[in-house]
């Protein structure tokens, strides 16, 4: 949930994926370099990506190396029921530019490195939080279901007393 809520937090694990995708460790330095580079430098950025990581240790998705400052992905991955999956994928597409993705990017997704997701695309399909919309000839996207506002008439307002 924290990836739908924060930006910079979905940053920073979406970096922390990628990081891990092209190496087995990662410097703090090294992460903390690229978000500055995204995010510009300022003291809060410094401060909240040693946050973050250690957030992450403490959730058992990264393990410190013998190296001070350097972290690997731990070698256990979070199997999740649907339900739970459903909410993640939620949470990456409200944290997601656009609010959209392709069907078969939630498993290759960078901030999804620590999970295993297994869902299929009929899965998808009924889950009534999303909307699946074709593109092309076999593209199929995904968002979220935009609930219609309340319409609201005079009658529904209630007389002052």
């Amino acid at each position: 949930m924290t990836i739908g809520t924060y930006p910079f937090a979905f940053a920073t694990v979406e970096t922390v994926g990628k990081l891990l995708s092209l190496q087995e460790e990662f410097s703090i330095s090294l992460l903390r370099r690229r978000l500055i580079g995204a995010w510009g430098d300022r003291v809060i950025v410094r401060n909240t990506v040693h946050r973050l990581v250690r957030t992450m240790v403490q959730w058992g998705v990264l393990e410190e190396t013998d190296v001070r400052g350097t972290y690997k992905q731990s070698p256990r991955k979070i199997e999740l029921n649907i339900a739970v999956q459903h909410l993640l994928i939620e949470a990456l597409l409200i944290g997601s530019p656009g609010g959209e993705l392709q069907m078969g990017q939630f498993i290759s997704h960078a901030a999804m490195f620590p999970f295993v997701l297994s869902m299929t695309a009929h899965q998808l399909r009924k889950a009534k939080q999303f909307r699946i919309d074709r593109q092309g000839f076999d593209v199929d996207v995904v968002g979220i279901v935009e609930k219609s506002p309340e319409i609201r008439t005079t009658e529904d307002i209630p007389a002052p007393s």
